[in-house]
């Protein structure tokens, strides 16, 4: 499809069924002050089928009633407009784009990673102060919607975007534009637009990888929700949960992070909380999904082992770091100087990893600073790098214990390369 078709595919987005009026009407009353619970039950009520949903997530063990909840009033009651307005928003949606099969795109791929930043969103939500966790859960659902339409309306054009992802392309926004002239984060806001969905979900999918575009209005509520649910994408990769197997970890730029005014604690901290919530979302939407798509454990018993991280300036946040951490590594930062890496103290590092591209200094130098630091037990080192390393090369420099990993690099192969990075490491001093 050439650039110039985009205008066909706004003509096919005017011809997607609208959600139910049940929808809107359920937002224009939970956005009047003067509704009252009853107002908001009687709409709903309209559809029996909504009503049976809505009253069943609502006895979920998600929301852990200790008693049933017999009506949609009672429950707007308890949980409050905004909370059962998303909840009606999300069953729509649902059952709006149905959970058929697909050659193209992974559906069960596709809802692990929407769960998965669902759940990241909620609590980076609440680190950041947002007031309403819920909404942000809900913009980490639909934040992809735009993949979906792809499938089902375009799914040849689709399927020669997937077709370069798998024959080698990392850019996923860019191999979407070149084939279909637009991209998923587009295309899903002028959906939910068509759907009249709040203005908050349009944002936060129109501008989840591009939240710098939005950076003059991140000091407002709904900017704040726009940083939290890129994050959010970029953790639910992190944990292997990716609408396809190209799980790269993408970075993180400092400077959303500096905006939010998150620290490196906070990060490591929705990493750690990431499981049980996204347990829960499960449980919630009653999505099965196979936890072997996001296992990327690797710290087991055994003495912990130290990782330096080695960079011209410590960056405020590293994904790589996160990870490491959450995984089990004790994780020390490194400085490089003109002179060599400058250590922590008390640091002992068993390897030591470093971006060669970041750091911009020859190959020859950085292995004369990591051979400094041997003491005696052999240092080994990972360079992670955007060319791949010549297999000639390669075996070179991993007789002196330089191993390479070429970016950008999914998590489980992250932590497979350091698994093996170690693994010669004993055998060596065996």
């Amino acid at each position: 499809m050439d650039k110039s078709d985009v205008k066909h595919l706004i003509d096919v987005i005017d011809a997607v069924p609208p959600l139910p009026l049940v929808v809107s009407k359920v937002v224009e009353v939970a956005d009047n002050p003067n509704s009252s619970a009853q107002d908001l039950a009687n709409i709903i009520c309209e559809d029996t089928g909504l009503t049976a949903r809505v009253l069943k997530l609502i006895n979920s063990s998600f929301y852990g009633f200790s008693r049933r909840i017999s009506t949609v009033t009672e429950s707007v009651i308890l949980l409050g407009f905004e909370v059962i307005t998303n909840i009606v928003i999300w069953i729509s949606v649902a059952r709006h784009i149905g959970t058929k099969e697909s050659q193209v795109l992974d559906r069960q791929r596709f809802w692990q990673h929407s769960l998965g930043a669902a759940a990241s969103a909620k609590i980076l939500s609440q680190l950041i102060g947002y007031p309403n966790p819920e909404e942000a859960f809900i913009a980490g659902l639909l934040h992809d919607i735009g993949k979906i339409f792809f499938d089902e309306y375009v799914s040849d054009e689709y399927a020669a975007v997937v077709s370069r992802m798998d024959e080698g392309e990392r850019n996923e926004l860019r191999a979407e534009r070149q084939v279909l002239g637009t991209d998923h984060a587009a295309v899903g806001q002028m959906l939910l637009k068509k759907w009249r969905l709040p203005q908050v979900y349009q944002m936060t999918t129109r501008y989840h990888h591009a939240p710098l575009r939005y950076e003059a209005r991140l000091s407002t509520s709904i900017g704040r929700l726009v940083g939290a649910v890129h994050l959010a994408d970029v953790f639910a990769k992190m944990h292997g949960y990716a609408c396809d197997a190209h799980a790269y970890i993408p970075a993180v730029d400092p400077r959303v992070w500096k905006l939010l005014q998150l620290s490196e604690e906070d990060g490591s901290r929705t990493f750690l909380m990431f499981a049980e919530e996204l347990k829960r979302a499960k449980e919630f939407f009653g999505i099965a999904c196979s936890d072997e798509l996001g296992d990327i454990k690797l710290a087991g018993g055994g003495e912990v082992k130290q990782v330096l991280l080695v960079s011209r300036h410590e960056p405020p946040v590293s994904t790589v770091r996160i990870l490491l951490t959450a995984a089990g590594f004790d994780v020390a930062c490194g400085i490089l100087t003109r002179d060599g890496i400058v250590l922590p103290p008390g640091a002992e590092p068993h390897v030591v990893v470093l971006d060669l591209d970041e750091i911009g200094s020859d190959l020859g130098s950085i292995i004369t600073f990591i051979t400094a630091l041997q003491g005696a037990t052999p240092v080994k080192a990972l360079i992670l790098q955007n060319a791949p390393a010549a297999p000639n090369e390669a075996r070179l420099y991993e007789k002196q214990g330089v191993f390479f990993l070429r970016k950008p690099f999914r998590a489980v192969e992250l932590l497979g390369e350091l698994r093996d990075v170690l693994r010669q490491k004993a055998e060596s001093t065996c």
